[in-house]
């Protein structure tokens, strides 16, 4: 009884301090987003753990009162017609209040619906304290230099990560990039994160012709991509040579004037860092997994593993440590056939929630299962969406992605420079959110859900600004 009343004085105090000091709770706010140590957590206390876990969640909450209070008080422009944040809050009413019918139309509870899309409310509220609150001074700079020092941070945490999982024996899982995660608790996220901070130091040294932190873009490029490196995963390779590809097509005027001017040590240099980063990946899955990398990265063997059915055999998953959900494609078809079998599924799909588990509710989905024909349906954000949200949910999130680029195209006019650092910028955001809605869920993690609401705070200020409602 003591304990309790004690706790329950701390949280009033907490809670009180956070009203107070709004900016203060916001900082805690992206310190939670950003170090989830979902790796190091699973060491200690599972209760801890799944705090952690929804600790964003609590203190956006709590942070939503002083927010309200803010926006009544005084005109923050936050609403402000045809804004960036206006359109995000439109995107989430439509595909909230469709979900909801979703919801009516399968029988399902409207708990497991709101449930199911707590991570679009999540995104609208982050990106509200972010403006209203103005950490980093919303200024374009301040964003981007932000994410690639969080590249940065990223090292010292794999080269921990890799040490305990080659030299000290550590292991969680079968596979060694499910260890190898950063502050965060998953790789997926560490991969988008630094692929985000890539580009965002490649596209600025081609705007601005220098450096966005230090002295050299060679070295900075190659520190942020060591964490890849060391968490050996061929889906982050394979990734990085997209993304490449990318950003030389979209600067290709620019990088065939750089690449003129470099001299042949300057070539050399290019030449044996991809060397060594090819190498240094071949003798990770040598040394990891005993791999052959030209059957690995063989289009069949890929398609078959992407493709392959779920299993039904707890034995198989405990004995032989094989993951009983199906391939990531396989999840997608699954979705598909999953709703095409009625119209009004196929439009509206099967309800928010009703493919994901759910430990608060203590009632999981109606085509959630651990084992089974359906384990893994959902499992990426693709499959995850269409399944639940149907082919509406695809449309509407299509149409907030040029809802904020006519934002972004509206700023050309009144400067193009910023313009188009931040075409740049939502380029590299989209592709990623693309390329990555097709391996995880990435759109139910906080730390991409902190970079999706602070891009879309600060397009906010810069619009206002460019627009001169704002000075």
């Amino acid at each position: 009884m003591v304990i309790q009343l004690l706790i329950l004085i701390l949280l009033v105090l907490v809670v009180s301090f956070l009203f107070v000091s709004p900016k203060t709770g916001t900082w805690i706010l992206i310190f939670s987003c950003i170090f989830q140590t979902g790796y190091f957590l699973r060491w200690t206390i599972i209760e801890l753990s799944r705090f952690w876990a929804w600790l964003p969640f609590l203190v956006a909450g709590i942070l939503l009162l002083p927010l309200i209070m803010k926006e009544a008080l005084q005109d923050n422009f936050l609403l402000h017609k045809r804004t960036p944040v206006q359109r995000l809050f439109l995107f989430v009413f439509i595909l909230s209040s469709a979900g909801i019918i979703s919801c009516l139309v399968n029988g399902i509870s409207i708990a497991t619906g709101i449930f199911g899309l707590r991570y679009y409310f999540i995104i609208v509220l982050m990106t509200s304290i972010f403006f209203d609150f103005k950490v980093l001074n919303l200024n374009f700079d301040n964003y981007l230099r932000f994410f690639v020092w969080v590249g940065i941070i990223q090292i010292p945490f794999t080269v921990l990560q890799r040490v305990l999982f080659s030299y000290a024996g550590v292991t969680l899982n079968v596979d060694s990039s499910d260890l190898i995660c950063g502050t965060y608790s998953a790789y997926s996220t560490l991969a988008f994160m630094q692929f985000l901070a890539l580009g965002i130091v490649i596209c600025y040294w081609f705007r601005f012709e220098r450096p966005i932190l230090g002295k050299s873009v060679m070295l900075l490029n190659t520190l942020l991509f060591t964490p890849l490196l060391l968490s050996n995963s061929r889906a982050s390779f394979l990734f990085f040579v997209i993304f490449l590809c990318l950003l030389a097509v979209r600067h290709i005027k620019k990088l065939m004037r750089r690449m003129a001017s470099y001299t042949i040590p300057s070539i050399l240099m290019l030449i044996i860092m991809f060397s060594g980063i090819v190498f240094g990946f071949g003798h990770l899955q040598k040394q990891d997994y005993n791999r052959d990398l030209k059957n690995e990265y063989a289009f069949d063997h890929m398609l078959e593993y992407i493709s392959r059915p779920s299993s039904d055999s707890f034995e198989q998953f405990y004995f032989k440590n094989k993951d009983p959900r199906m391939g990531r494609l396989a999840a997608i078809i699954t979705s598909y056939e999953l709703i095409t079998q009625d119209i009004l599924k196929a439009f509206l799909g099967l309800g928010p929630g009703n493919t994901q588990k759910s430990d608060v509710l203590k009632q999981n989905g109606q085509y959630y299962q651990s084992f089974g024909v359906l384990s893994g349906l959902g499992r990426n954000q693709l499959s995850l969406t269409l399944s639940e949200l149907g082919l509406l949910g695809l449309l509407l999130f299509i149409l907030l992605f040029f809802w904020l680029l006519n934002c972004i195209n509206s700023i050309k006019k009144f400067n193009i420079l910023k313009h188009e650092i931040l075409l740049d910028v939502y380029i590299i955001i989209v592709f990623l959110i693309f390329i990555f809605s097709i391996y995880s869920r990435i759109l139910t993690d906080y730390a991409i859900i902190l970079c999706v609401s602070f891009f879309i705070a600060t397009l906010q200020h810069e619009y206002l600004v460019a627009n001169k409602i704002i000075d």
